[in-house]
């Protein structure tokens, strides 16, 4: 059968609009839902595992968590992000990033159940971080299989300040350290001074000391340990 130049003509124009209409289907719509963040206001303690953001959420089905982002602002100095997720009252590690910059983003790759799901951002700051700096840490957005988290920020939310571990439970062999005080001299050194509880944490009658420790800069190092 011979086919006019116009009914060729009709087949291309036919197929280029069929091919049209596969190209431009319509995508999967990705719901964004919202989320709720908690502060946890600690000291954020150079060289530790500081908990600093907790994420809350609800999905109704089960959905595969894919990243998470994780915003540093004001003191970018951290060694590390770690996600954990809270199960009752144990807190799984399931994510860590060694890379930090302002923008993270951290793959998770972890199914999650229909119900309401809690997890838990902590940073560790680098050795030789700045004391002056106040840290922000946000989390801009929590990505799932076909939902999108947007998670909101409770009124009040502070920038936190870093901080330099002075005595910890086992430093020298001591069980505690507790009643802590702090005091600045007229040339500006720091003395801070506590209670050196050897045995244990609890009150007299015990092996307890006081002792002393000094900073002549402004707190970044601390000379040993005098009782």
């Amino acid at each position: 059968m011979k086919l006019t130049s116009f009914t060729r003509s009709c087949l291309f124009t036919l197929g280029i609009s069929l091919l049209f209409l596969q190209c431009s289907s319509p995508k999967s719509v990705v719901q964004t839902i919202d989320g709720q963040l908690i502060q946890h206001y600690v000291p954020v303690v150079i060289g530790l595992d500081n908990p600093v953001l907790e994420v809350v959420f609800v999905t109704e089905t089960e959905q595969e968590f894919t990243h998470i982002q994780v915003s540093i602002a004001g003191n970018e100095a951290m060694e590390s992000i770690q996600v954990r997720q809270i199960v009752g009252e144990e807190k799984v590690p399931i994510a860590a990033l060694v890379e930090v910059s302002s923008l993270n983003t951290i793959q998770i790759n972890r199914t999650l159940a229909p119900g309401e799901h809690r997890f838990l951002i902590s940073v560790v700051p680098e050795e030789g971080a700045s004391l002056l700096d106040k840290l922000e840490v946000g989390v801009p957005e929590i990505l799932l299989e076909n939902q999108r988290v947007e998670p909101q920020k409770p009124g009040g939310m502070k920038p936190l300040r870093l901080a330099h571990k002075v005595r910890h439970h086992g430093d020298d062999g001591v069980h505690s350290y507790r009643i802590p005080g702090l005091a600045t001299t007229t040339k500006g050194t720091l003395l801070a001074i506590y209670d050196i509880r050897r045995e244990s944490s609890v009150d007299l009658q015990g092996d307890i000391d006081v002792g002393l420790s000094r900073s002549t800069d402004g707190g970044h190092t601390w000379e040993r340990m005098k009782v």
